[in-house]
């Protein structure tokens, strides 16, 4: 909804954009598909043929990264958002199945059951979202390179060789 605030060269689309994005590449054919809460973990799925009721919007189950604010019951929304007919629009991520000739691929999400955060697939969780203990050693070795990064931007060396990084940066953009 907000995009990437930051000056990250990450950048989002909504459903309506990426049709459009698809279409000037000869994509005419598409077919929505809506992970919640996203891409990266999905619990549940929904697609334009099966989209989500207020009944079945209550098995979702958010999650929040180390330090989210709350701000809202994400299910208490989504189904003011569902008795709207907006699920589409305000769904957090997308997979798109696009094609130049008709799509003739037929999943009922209805009877498909995706794998829940269990003791499988916890050890995937665990890796890649650390425990609080973790990121106190991350923040820490995190602000050392950010220190060593400082001191080395501040040498001699790192002034002398200016022009040639800023040579080298044009010659990557092509300018």
């Amino acid at each position: 909804i907000m995009g990437y605030t930051s000056n990250s060269k990450v950048q989002t689309f909504g459903k309506q954009e990426l049709k459009e994005i698809l279409k000037k590449n000869n994509f005419t054919n598409t077919k929505f598909y809506y992970p919640l809460p996203d891409y990266k973990l999905p619990s549940l799925m929904f697609s334009d043929e099966y989209l989500p009721t207020e009944e079945t919007i209550e098995k979702y189950i958010p999650y929040y990264y180390e330090n989210s604010q709350i701000d809202f019951d994400e299910i208490k929304a989504y189904k003011e958002i569902i008795k709207n007919n907006m699920f589409d629009f305000f769904a957090n991520s997308f997979l798109v199945e696009a094609s130049q000739e008709p799509i003739e691929t037929n999943v009922d999400l209805k009877n498909i059951e995706l794998i829940e955060i269990s003791n499988k697939s916890k050890r995937f969780y665990e890796k890649e979202y650390p425990k609080k203990e973790d990121l106190q050693t991350l923040k820490e070795e995190n602000r050392k390179i950010r220190n060593e990064l400082e001191a080395i931007k501040g040498s001699r060396s790192w002034k002398i060789m200016k022009p040639i990084r800023i040579i080298k940066n044009k010659f990557k953009r092509g300018i």
